[in-house]
């Protein structure tokens, strides 16, 4: 997308101001006189004032160039009954401001006022002797076009007889370092009352040039000449707002924009010397050039973060389009440029500051194109036309806000509109309504377009105006009108995928229990079971009538779409649970394990490869942080193989092997098929369950009557049953466990010094060494039998086994937690602690997660999960960089509710989120 914006400057570019969005406050400020500032004021506000929509608030200018004024002339034909001798202006209106803050400060006997004071006695003050109404000639005659926004003035003052000596005595300083705020508060009423504000600044360096410069604009206008005399300064005075803007206690972003003025379009080469630098003119010497400063300027203020191959094409093409030409006929007197009559095209004084208007009426930087900020404000228009971002106010309005959405978006023209420049909120909002219009209407397959699009441009960061009840809402609607057969497919994967983009915006358990109530009948009538049995699993747990019912259906969907494999898991798994009601789905699962075993161990699944067709299958594990066991598997490992070449010298190798005997045993051993997995002490040990998962991927459930697993303790074990049992609903007794032979059902004991294996060792040691023995000999291609040592305890004793968490520095809470609820308590505080928010939301978040780990203690396993994973979800929206009050209120109630089952922690759970929620930003 090449252009930076239309030819034409008109109504459409006025978003900001069609939205309700408050006013700005527009500084123009030169370095020097001469340069037209006063002139691209006054033309660029009457332009604007044209485009306006109407019922806009007026406009105001304020001269704010004391010594020397000049609006009052610019505009003296279109003030009427204006008297200079009488007419108050800036210099008085700042002189009854001080006395009035004098008054306040000796009344209450202080000697500054704070910002709530000061913000109190501006928005207090009476504005109205101060401004002029301002009747361009164009209106007087009736001829203004049609919704021209009204304008006014605050000259610079009263110029009277007195009036250089009064300003010169009124002491800025002193009026800022008794009201700090003042300035700002000034600031923000006039963007309150008006739909902009133009202030015409003094020129060079000075209090007053400061003040409209670095305390007043949401806008810096910069106007200049290529000229060393107007760019002296310039780059000084942007560097100073920008930095004192950062860090005063104002939070509005300051934008910048330079204003190149009278450029001489006759004189090509001067006119690229002065615009791209030259370090070495023959006739103006050095030669900064006003493009290669602003980018210097940019690159390290406001636009650091942009790479330079972004920033500096794209100030080419502001430069380009933003230069005013010098015109003969503007050079005698004062000349407005926006009547009806004068000239449009692009080489006129008119169509040079409507191609630059673009950028100040959107908020594009320099850097940034106009008709990119003009698309999203063209989405965000739809948005507020639609009404999506508030719901109905009964359920029963639903239908008409769906088709209200449905119709905006067939009559708005959005046909040209590039959806992926707008902003990802607004895009996620925009995309999001329109998939819940067109399901409502039955087209899925454009509706799952459009929602593919949404969940692309959600992040974790995004904060959607959407009503986040709609998509419940909608599902409710679409119950008892399945789709038909051909949009069946497309149907299906819209709620899928809809599912999925909920779990992410509204993840928090009110909310999910809500989206689950409606998804899950709606998914059993259109057919969908693994949809199904997911939402009933989430929604009432494993263990419920209504999951097992589903899981059975997903089962039987998975036979018949040919994925035996993944039915069988499913009906494994169903076939241990315990049924609290009939019993119905576990007998029939159990009816469907002899036939879907058959089929998968007899087809689907390799068979174990012999010696000569397996690559490097012998394999030792163990948990990597151990580091005594690190040291033990390589001595076990190398006693293995030395006593299985003692063992084989007489085998007779394969005749491709090469090279002595050693390393061709060495290589006939690697290539063995039995596993061993050696697990240590360590908890963190999820390299060994990744490495069982891998070889069940690859042999199926024979690899259970290969697998050796040598425990260094009895806890080691415990957790080594419970992954069999929890991935692989494999029982105990499938898998060798070792333990020592003098004490069956204790610990093996590790070595008792480096180097040397443990007598303990001598029975499995020698029972492993005879089976991969007879392996080699036999090139066997099935399992060789071997004992089983005694049972091991069962699965559910395995899963319960203490964890205990130490939360952060300054916390410290133990207790019976499983891994995840220990987990997310622990994410919930370094979140807090690691934010970049203040220290009282900081300390309050840290409190409220000392609550819930001691509420997490008192509940049943599966609602402390819940309830940490809550809890971090609300931990991650409070220090976001936008936190959502409202959804932090009303997803923190759910904590609360949680609390109350447990009567001693209600109290204490729901003052740590009103403490939270008292820190966050209305």
């Amino acid at each position: 997308m090449q252009a930076t914006a239309p030819q034409s400057f008109g109504p459409h570019w006025m978003g900001r101001q069609r939205l309700g969005e408050p006013g700005e406050v527009y500084t123009f400020y030169s370095y020097k006189g001469g340069t037209g500032r006063s002139m691209g004021l006054v033309n660029c506000a009457g332009l604007i004032a044209q485009q306006l929509p109407s019922g806009a608030k007026p406009l105001l200018l304020i001269d704010f160039d004391l010594e020397a004024p000049g609006l009052h002339r610019y505009l003296a034909p279109c003030l009427e009954g204006y008297v200079s001798e009488q007419q108050q202006g800036v210099l008085e209106l700042f002189e009854a401001l001080s006395q009035e803050v004098d008054v306040l400060l000796a009344r209450r006997g202080l000697q500054a006022l704070d910002d709530e004071s000061t913000a109190a006695l501006v928005m207090d003050f009476d504005l109205s002797p101060f401004k002029l109404p301002v009747r361009l000639p164009a209106q007087v005659a009736g001829t203004a076009p049609k919704g021209s926004v009204a304008q006014e003035l605050i000259v610079a003052g009263r110029f009277d007889h007195d009036y250089d000596a009064r300003l010169h005595r009124f002491d800025w300083p002193r009026l800022y370092a008794r009201a700090p705020a003042l300035f700002r508060a000034f600031s923000a009423r006039l963007a309150s009352e008006h739909s902009l504000v133009f202030v015409d600044s003094r020129t060079g360096l000075s209090d007053t040039s400061g003040i409209s410069t670095m305390l007043l604009p949401d806008v810096l206008v910069v106007v200049f000449t290529p000229n060393s005399q107007s760019l002296t300064g310039i780059e000084h005075l942007v560097r100073k707002a920008v930095d004192y803007r950062a860090k005063s206690a104002d939070l509005r972003p300051l934008r910048v924009y330079p204003l190149a003025s009278r450029v001489d379009n006759q004189v090509e080469h001067f006119r690229q010397v002065w615009r791209m630098g030259d370090p070495a003119h023959p006739l103006f010497g050095v030669v900064p050039g006003y493009q290669p400063l602003f980018a210097s300027v940019f690159s390290s203020t406001l636009a650091h973060q942009v790479k330079d191959d972004v920033l500096l094409p794209r100030l080419g093409e502001y430069f380009d389009q933003v230069q005013v030409p010098h015109a003969a006929d503007y050079a005698f007197g004062e000349r407005l440029c926006f009547a009806q009559q004068s000239s449009s095209d692009s080489l006129s004084i008119r169509g040079a500051y409507e191609l630059f208007l673009p950028w100040i009426v959107t908020g594009a930087q320099p850097w940034e194109r106009p008709v990119e900020r003009l698309n999203d404000l063209r989405a965000a228009l739809w948005l507020r036309d639609t009404g999506v971002a508030a719901g109905p106010a009964s359920e029963e309005g639903w239908p008409a806000w769906f088709d209200r959405a449905a119709r905006v978006s067939a009559t708005a023209d959005l046909g040209d509109l590039p959806i992926m420049s707008i902003t990802p909120d607004r895009r996620f909002d925009m995309t999001l309504a329109q998939s819940l219009a067109l399901a409502h209407v039955g087209d899925f397959g454009p509706a799952r377009t459009a929602l593919d699009t949404a969940a692309m441009a959600y992040g974790d960061e995004s904060a959607p105006s959407l009503a986040p009840r709609a998509p419940t809402a909608l599902l409710k609607l679409l119950q008892g009108d399945p789709p038909p057969g051909e949009a069946k497919a497309d149907a299906a994967a819209w709620l899928e995928g809809l599912d999925k983009l909920m779990g992410r915006w509204q993840p928090l358990k009110r909310e999910r229990r809500l989206w689950l109530e409606a998804l899950l009948p709606l998914a059993a009538e259109w057919g969908m079971p693994e949809l199904c049995w997911r939402a009933a699993v989430e929604l009432e747990g494993e263990g419920s009538e209504s999951a097992l019912e589903a899981q059975l259906a997903a089962a039987q969907a998975r036979e018949r779409a040919g994925d035996m494999a993944g039915a069988l898991a499913l009906a494994e798994a169903l076939a241990k649970a315990q049924h609290p009601g009939t019993g119905e789905p576990v007998r029939l699962a159990r009816d469907m394990l002899t036939r879907l075993r058959s089929q998968v161990h007899g087809s689907q699944v390799r068979p174990l490869p012999s010696i000569n067709e397996c690559d490097c299958t012998a394999w030792i594990g163990f948990s990597p942080v151990d580091e005594d066991v690190e040291e033990w598997v390589a001595q076990f490992n190398g006693e293995l193989e030395r006593g299985l070449r003692t063992r084989l010298r007489g085998v007779r190798l394969p005749p491709t092997a090469a090279g002595d005997l050693a390393e061709r045993l060495s290589r006939q051993l690697a290539r063995s098929f039995s596993f061993i997995l050696i697990v240590g002490h360590h908890r963190d040990d999820k390299g060994c369950r990744q490495k069982i998962q891998v070889l069940f991927q690859m042999y199926g459930h024979a690899v259970w009557e290969r697998l050796y697993i040598l425990a260094l303790s009895q806890e080691a074990m415990q957790r080594v049953f419970a992954w069999l049992l929890a991935d692989h609903a494999v029982d105990g007794a499938s898998v060798r466990p070792f333990f020592s032979p003098h004490r069956p059902n204790e610990p093996m004991p590790i070595f008792t010094a480096p180097g040397i294996i443990s007598a303990e060792f001598d029975e499995p040691f020698t029972r492993l060494r005879e089976d991969l023995e007879r392996s080699i000999r036999a090139s066997l291609a099935v399992p060789p039998t071997a004992q089983v040592v005694p049972a091991s305890p069962s699965a559910p004793e395995l899963m319960s086994a203490p964890i205990t968490i130490h939360v952060g520095a300054n916390i410290n809470v133990a207790g019976d937690f499983d891994t995840a609820t220990a987990t997310n308590i622990q994410n919930s505080f370094n979140k807090a602690s690691a934010a970049d928010v203040n220290d009282h939301l900081k300390a309050q978040l840290q409190a409220l997660t000392a609550q819930i780990a001691e509420l997490a203690k008192t509940l049943p396993p599966d609602e402390a999960e819940r309830v940490s994973k809550d809890l971090e979800m609300l931990t991650s929206e409070a220090v976001s960089t936008k936190p959502r009050k409202a959804w932090f209120e009303l997803s923190g109630q759910g904590l609360i509710e949680s609390a109350m089952s447990v009567r001693e922690m209600a109290g204490p759970v729901a003052a740590a989120v009103k403490a939270v929620l008292a820190h966050l930003p209305d």
